[in-house]
C-alpha cells in the first residue's frame, strides 16, 4: 500500500510533512542504529534518535495490548513508520468522526498538528515504530472517548 493510504481513507487529505517522512526513513534504514535498542517492556519504551534541529524522532515498542492512549501533540505535526509488525490507530477527524486503520511494516501514517488519535498493538507479538516531530513535542493533551464524543481528560 502507498505511503499514506490508509490515512486519507474516510478521512478528509491531511497535508503531510515529507521531509519529515525522508528523516523516518533515512533512520529506519539505518537498522545498525535502532535494531539494538528494541526491547518490550512496561511502560512501553519511547527512545530518543538523532535528528536535526528542531525536529524530534523516537523509536517505539508496543507489547501486546500496549497504547498510546487518545492524545494530541500540543500543535506539533509528525508521521510515523512501522518497522516491526503491526499497529492500529483510532484517528478523531476535524468533524469528530471516528476512524479505525491499521498500518503494516514499511507503511507511514503522517499527521497534522491537531490530530488526536491513539495508536496501540492489537497483535499477539511485540510491535515498531519511528515517529518523527515538528516542532520538537513539548506537551500532549489526553482524552477518552464517552458515548462517541471525545473529551478532553483532566490529568
Amino acid at each position: 500500500m502507498s505511503v499514506n493510504a490508509l490515512h486519507t481513507r474516510g478521512l478528509d487529505a491531511i497535508e503531510r510533512d515529507l521531509g519529515l517522512e525522508a528523516i523516518v526513513q533515512a533512520l529506519a534504514a539505518d537498522t545498525g542504529l535502532w535494531t539494538p535498542l528494541v526491547r518490550y517492556a512496561e511502560p512501553r519504551l519511547r527512545i530518543p534518535l538523532p535528528s536535526e534541529p528542531g525536529i524530534e524522532a523516537r523509536l517505539l515498542t508496543w507489547g501486546p495490548g500496549q497504547s498510546s492512549g487518545l492524545h494530541d501533540h500540543g500543535g506539533s505535526s509528525g508521521c510515523f513508520m512501522v518497522l516491526r509488525e503491526t499497529v492500529w490507530e483510532t484517528v478523531v477527524d476535524y468533524d469528530g468522526g471516528i476512524h479505525e486503520l491499521t498500518h503494516a511494516t514499511g507503511e507511514i501514517g503522517s499527521f497534522q498538528r491537531d490530530i488526536i488519535h491513539d495508536v496501540r498493538n492489537e497483535g499477539d507479538r511485540g510491535a515498531v515504530t519511528l515517529h518523527a516531530y515538528r516542532p520538537e513535542l513539548t506537551t500532549m493533551t489526553k482524552y477518552e472517548i464517552v458515548n462517541g464524543v471525545v473529551r478532553k481528560l483532566d490529568i
